[in-house]
């Protein structure tokens, strides 16, 4: 499809919907779902050009290209490359809030069966293992679908529609975008017309969590400004978030810190940023966000960051297929008063290196799978554990990884075997505000001590204290 909105530059526009998976699920799914509905969708991949001419299966990249060409030349000889309908389409990101507004017009005295305009909320690119090919990168993927009936009518000026949408925290919502269309409510559904909004202006953080395990913390996060519009501005820039915390941020060159400011970009600079949150010693996960807003056009973005706070930042991986072993984790986690976010992972699947950076342990339980590992997440795993602990759970085992000093083992000890035999890296600094004891009372907890580079760690077992609350 990228080829193809590359070869008619201007005259396609592709929207990816998944009706099953992992990028369904991360969705609005009802939407997606009834997107799918309206197509009977069946076979994988299911095409609808202008809602008409429908292309199922791919034998191959080659031989899809030239279907979708095919199809894609018929309906523009067929129509002559023009319409009745002129539209177009704006999105606002505040916060986590995300506001497509679009603008319809019925400029040609036709008329028109009963019409929609129909609003996509769009991420791309997105990060996601794996495709059919090997590849974890997807592009135009659907986060959210919306319709709303319309009534233009020819000479009645222009009549809008809008839809609002909640960030969810994993969409990167400086790769969010809009794309519209007008098209029948019923068969036959031609769309009419379609319009996007791609808004190149992105706050992006070096990660998306971070921590203040003891609360009352204090966090700093660099990240940095993109203006990659195709015209310089000035853009004025503001703090926000869900608690009443203390939000600045400090830009490079400049020693003071602001929770407003206004900065000039000319088209393609970026300019370094650290933003800092001063929170408060309720236990909680909250956003935080560095909004940017242009003052001589309709452009804006928020970077998101998600704190967790009284609590280490620890991630729940569940790559048991269909068990329940997960279950231990979540119940003991909340119980000691810990946060924590889960992961549903597919067979030999799990979070990128990109999706773990900022948690302070990763728990990945397996149960009593045995899969091999995509090369792609084995990577991530192991670039996590050059400077992080990690466990991959066995046969269910509530055991959870906790910081080391390096030190021998103590002498009651049961040696396990662990999933992962990658290079263990260098994890001998000690981070003493992460939360040691994270875990059922009574089981096992779990500490690596290295044994030198590219050589399986110690595992050692000694029954846990109480948290140290």
């Amino acid at each position: 499809m990228q080829q193809m909105e590359s070869e008619f530059a201007g005259q396609f526009i592709h929207v990816d919907t998944h009706v099953s998976g992992d990028l369904w699920t991360s969705g609005t799914t009802s939407e997606l779902t009834a997107r799918g509905s309206r197509y009977g969708v069946g076979g994988i991949p299911d095409v609808w050009f202008d809602g008409t001419l429908r292309s199922t299966g791919a034998g191959s990249c080659a031989s899809a290209a030239s279907t979708y060409r095919s199809r894609i030349n018929s309906l523009i000889n067929t129509s002559g490359g023009v319409t009745p309908i002129d539209l177009s389409v704006e999105l606002v990101v505040t916060g986590n809030q995300a506001t497509i507004t679009g603008t319809a017009e019925l400029v040609d005295n036709v008329s028109l069966p009963a019409l929609q305009m129909t609003l996509f909320l769009v991420e791309d690119p997105v990060v996601d293992c794996c495709d059919a090919h090997g590849g974890d990168t997807y592009h135009s993927i659907s986060r959210g679908i919306r319709s709303s009936a319309i009534s233009p009518t020819f000479g009645g000026g222009t009549v809008q529609a809008q839809q609002t949408w909640t960030v969810d925290p994993n969409w990167i919502s400086g790769n969010l975008y809009a794309v519209g269309v007008v098209e029948n409510v019923s068969a036959p559904r031609t769309i009419h017309q379609s319009a996007q909004f791609r808004n190149f202006l992105s706050i992006e953080f070096d990660q998306a969590i971070a921590s203040a395990p003891n609360g009352n913390g204090v966090i700093e996060v660099p990240g940095s400004i993109t203006n990659g519009n195709e015209a310089a501005d000035l853009f004025d820039l503001s703090t926000s978030g869900d608690e009443a915390w203390t939000y600045e941020f400090q830009l490079a060159g400049d020693p003071n810190w602001y929770t407003t400011s206004t900065i000039s970009l000319a088209a393609g600079e970026s300019h370094d940023v650290i933003f800092r949150i001063s929170t408060d010693g309720t236990v909680t996960k909250a956003n935080a966000y560095l909004n940017a807003a242009a003052q001589n056009s309709v452009f804006s973005t928020s970077g998101a960051l998600r704190i967790f706070n009284g609590s280490p930042a620890i991630l729940l991986v569940d790559a048991d297929g269909n068990g329940a072993y997960e279950d231990p984790f979540e119940n003991a986690i909340p119980a000691l008063g810990y946060l924590h976010d889960l992961y549903e992972a597919a067979s030999g699947q799990g979070p990128s290196a990109v999706a773990m950076t900022g948690y302070d342990v990763v728990i990945w339980e397996t149960g009593y799978v045995v899969s091999p590992m995509a090369a792609s997440i084995g990577e991530g795993v192991e670039s996590y554990l050059n400077s992080r602990s990690l466990l991959l759970s066995i046969h269910g085992l509530p055991l959870l990884s906790v910081e080391h000093s390096g030190s021998p083992c103590p002498s009651r000890r049961r040696q396990l075997r662990r999933r992962h035999e990658g290079r263990a890296g260098d994890r001998s600094v000690r981070r003493p505000d992460l939360g040691r004891h994270v875990l059922h009372p009574g089981v096992a907890d779990l500490s690596l001590g290295p044994h030198g580079h590219g050589q399986p760690d110690r595992i050692c077992c000694h029954r846990l204290p109480e948290p140290e609350r």
